[in-house]
């Protein structure tokens, strides 16, 4: 049995995660800092179009009150 967690992160975190990899972390240092596996970082940058356009819908809305 594993002792590793799967860990969840909101469409906020991905989009951080996905800009400094744009910015030019490498991978291999985001995966050590965020204790995550390459393939869960892989998957994150593959799905980047569709994160952000979730981001940008879900959150460019001004909210009405």
């Amino acid at each position: 049995m594993s002792n590793k967690r799967r860990r969840c992160f909101t469409i906020v975190e991905k989009v951080k995660i996905i800009e400094r990899l744009e910015s030019g972390v490498s991978n291999k240092d985001l995966c050590q800092e965020l204790r995550i596996s390459q393939s869960t970082l892989s998957t994150i940058w593959k799905s980047k179009d569709q994160i952000k356009s979730v981001f940008q819908k879900d959150f460019s809305h001004p909210t009405k009150d």
